[in-house]
């Protein structure tokens, strides 16, 4: 947990984000699921941060990305 600002850093790498749409499909999807600050995805470094209010369960993010097609290879919590 981030104590400066109260929130909670998660830096994930995502396979499968092929365009602008698949970037913004797992970004709305994260946001209509948990209280997030920020969420940014980048197809082309694999990329998805998300800055959250709340502490997330790793393992409900992993499935709720992994259902809507894409793989999560990592999740990183700083």
């Amino acid at each position: 947990m981030n104590s400066k600002s109260n929130t909670f850093t998660y830096t994930l790498t995502v396979l499968g984000m092929k365009c602008g749409m698949c970037e913004s499909h797992i970004n709305t999807t994260i946001r209509n699921k948990y209280k997030v600050n920020k969420v940014i995805s980048k197809r082309k470094k694999n990329l998805t941060k998300i800055i959250s209010y709340e502490e997330i369960d790793l393992n409900d993010l992993r499935s709720l990305i992994t259902n809507l097609g894409y793989t999560v290879e990592d999740i990183n919590q700083e």
